[in-house]
């Protein structure tokens, strides 16, 4: 996969400039970005996409954990399994450990 750079600044039209640049945030900051075998999971939430297994990975205890989906809006039917999501007594989406 390329990556896309962004626009380069120009000085007689910077409106057209803010505009694409605009654009260009809005298409790249919307893509996950893809697991690289260098990447370290030193901190909690970091959410990639593991493109050699074929599945989101999330950063939980210094590891990464596949994270577990089920098609539709349903939950896995097991959330004791490491990487699946869950909503706590609070109401908030967690990862299991």
């Amino acid at each position: 996969m390329s990556k896309e750079l962004p626009p380069p600044y120009s000085r007689e039209t910077p409106h057209l400039w803010a505009e694409d640049l605009n654009d260009y945030l809005a298409r790249v900051r919307a893509l996950i970005s893809q697991k690289q075998a260098s990447d370290v999971a030193a901190e909690n939430g970091i959410l990639l996409y593991d493109a050699a297994n074929g599945y989101l990975v999330v950063s939980v205890g210094n590891e990464f954990v596949q994270v577990l989906m089920a098609k539709g809006n349903s939950l896995p039917s097991s959330t004791a399994v490491s990487g699946a999501l869950y909503v706590d007594s609070n109401g908030f989406v967690k990862v299991q450990p």
